[in-house]
Parts: C-alpha cells; structure tokens; sequence
C-alpha cells in the first residue's frame, strides 16, 4: 500500500508491516470500495432492464393466448345449450362433499381382497420400494409353490394394514388385491406347512359378527370343551357337529339344547295340540307315517 498516503515514513511502514496486523492505506482502501459499489450498481441497473423487458413480454404473450383461447373455444349462447335433465334436489349433492359409498360397491371392491398373514416384516424406516418389493416375492413365491401350471400371477396392489408398533411380537397383515378370479383362487390354496394363512377382507358388520363369534369361541375352550369339536361357519357356532349358536348384531344367540327342545316340544303339544310346530325348534325324531287310514301310530314323547 502507499504509505506516503498515510503520512508516514518509510521505517514507520517498515515497522507497522513486520506486525501481524497488515497496514492498509485509507485512501486506497476507499478508493477500492467506490470502483466495487460503482459496478454493482451498474450490475442492478442492467437486471433491472432485463426484467422490465420480461414483464413487457408475459404482457405480449398472456394477451396472445387470451386470443387464442377465445378463437379455439367459442362461448355459445345459453339459448343454443341443450336443455338439461337435472336430479331432484335430495340426490343433488355439492362439488366438495365426498362421494357417497353404497354397500355393493364397497363390497364390489373387496371382491378381490385378501389378507396374508405371518409375512416377515422389514425393520422399521426401511425404504418403501425394498419393503413392497420383498412383500410382492414373499406372496408370489407362496402362490407359486401352491399352483405350479400358473403361467401369470396378477397381483394389483400389497401394501401393509394397520400402525407399525414396536412392541408386536407379530408382524403385520398384508392386504394382497388380485386382479382377476383366476388368482384369487390360487391364493387360497397355500400348500401344507406354509407360515403364511391366508384370511378374507370383511365389512365392518362381519368383522363385528366374527368378534362375537370367537369371543363364545373362547368361552368354550376355557370352559374344558374340546378344542377339535368347535367349528365356526359364518356367524354359527358347532360343537360336535351340532349347532350351539349364531351370532346377531353385537349378541350371541344360544341354541336351545336338546333337553329344553323337548320340553318346549312337549308343552307347546299339550297347550295346543292342533298348532303347528314352532320352526325355530329342532324336532327331536321325524314323524312316523300312518301305517293306515285307520291306524295312526303317536309321536314319542322321549318319556318312558
């Protein structure tokens, strides 16, 4: 730097640049900073032109498409419109409601749903393709070793049901959606010893109806029943091949055994000998044919 600028000597500068300061003139150092301010200055006014002409230009070109768009789509009178046949006024519904889910399309869409169960799941934060390509192999490897003559397996969508939670000794489900018949039905025959069971997609109501049915499920089995003898068909509960009773609504209807249905059987025969059964009740033995016109032979009673 010029150290005549500052007044000072040449031993003086000599002095001053040993130190670990560096000296720097004043004059020159302002100097430096007018010539940097002067061309940012002239950097500004040339963006500044540049983004006036850019204005200037969308201008130009909104108003070209504001024509065109008018020359291609021509407004037509409302008299020219066609009349419309517009649906009473309680089917209407507004542009922002959501549309309404009827019971046959719900049911339509879980038509090809089902549930695979005991699927290994990938540790936690693992990448979305790498978990949903390890889960498409697991069920295509299980539908494959269950049907070797399937050529194609068209499976729509996998994606895994219900919050991850770190305290679950299982994994989760996996909702697998099929895109036609022929591979939901290879689906539901998985091969004897595969870890993997296979269970259908249910509505609410069904859900609730099966909840019902195998909490009387457990009763029974802490109740000393044998486990092999209770079988659930539906909503119907069989013990020893007989039924002990139907799920309804949130309730469990218990079958009316086989002693109280005759008794029921005898009293409603001695009250009213002439009236019909009751068709709820299980008669005990089927009524013996007449042997003759003139002959009949009484039902049993199940009284010696």
């Amino acid at each position: 730097m010029h150290s005549g600028c500052a007044g000072l000597s040449n031993l003086t500068f000599k002095a001053c640049c040993s130190t670990n300061v560096p000296f720097l003139c004043p004059s020159s150092h302002l100097v430096s900073e007018a010539k940097e301010i002067e061309s940012l200055r002239v950097q500004v006014n040339e963006l500044s032109s540049q983004l006036n002409d850019l204005t200037s230009s969308v201008t130009v070109l909104t108003s070209q498409v504001s024509e065109l768009s008018s020359k291609v789509s021509p407004t037509v009178p409302d008299d020219a419109l066609p009349p419309q046949i517009l649906p009473p006024v309680t089917q209407q519904r507004s542009r922002f409601s959501p549309p309404l889910q009827s019971s046959w399309v719900a049911k339509n869409q879980r038509k090809f749903n089902l549930l695979f169960c005991g699927v290994s799941e990938l540790p936690h934060r693992t990448m979305y393709h790498d978990r949903l390509r390890l889960d498409l192999q697991a069920v295509y490897s299980s539908i494959e070793s269950a049907d070797q003559f399937l050529v194609e397996i068209l499976i729509k969508d996998c994606v895994t049901v219900g919050k991850y939670d770190q305290q679950l000794n299982k994994p989760r489900p996996l909702l697998n959606s099929s895109r036609d018949v022929q591979s939901k039905h290879a689906s539901l025959c998985l091969p004897n010893g595969s870890p993997l069971y296979i269970k259908k997609v249910l509505s609410k109501e069904e859900r609730l109806l099966e909840k019902v049915v195998l909490q009387e499920r457990r009763k029974l089995i802490t109740s000393a029943v044998d486990l092999f003898s209770i079988k659930v068909r539906g909503t119907r509960l069989y013990v020893n091949s007989r039924l002990d009773g139907q799920a309804e609504a949130t309730t469990f209807l218990q079958h009316p055994s086989l002693g109280d249905a005759a008794i029921l059987h005898n009293l409603s025969s001695q009250n009213s000998p002439r009236q019909s059964p009751d068709p709820s009740i299980v008669p005990l033995e089927s009524p013996i044919p007449p042997t003759n016109s003139a002959s009949t032979i009484p039902a049993q009673t199940g009284q010696d």
